[in-house]
């Protein structure tokens, strides 16, 4: 079984809003039960993706503070992540 969890990451300004677009994986030798959950302030409810390996592109579309990224499956022990990368903008402070 598989649980590997981030903590918040705040992207260097926690009073800042950030607009969460993409997150980029890149992974090898996935089970095919993984799957990655992302939550921005608001839970994990409704925000997962399976995992199938590769280059990924997972599709956020929301804003928080913060990005927390949680990977979970029974997976295999060859299963790597290679990269993450969080594709983000900084809200305009009003």
């Amino acid at each position: 079984s598989l649980l590997w969890e981030t903590g918040r990451v705040d992207m260097g300004d926690l009073s800042r809003n950030k607009k969460f677009k993409k997150i980029h994986m890149t992974t090898s030798s996935p089970a095919g039960n993984e799957v990655l959950d992302w939550d921005v302030g608001s839970g994990y409810t409704a925000n997962s993706a399976n995992i199938s390996g590769g280059n990924e592109s997972f599709t956020v579309n929301d804003t928080g503070k913060y990005i927390q990224i949680k990977i979970t499956g029974a997976s295999q022990s060859s299963f790597e992540i290679n990269d993450i990368s969080i594709i983000y903008r900084d809200k305009a402070i009003k």
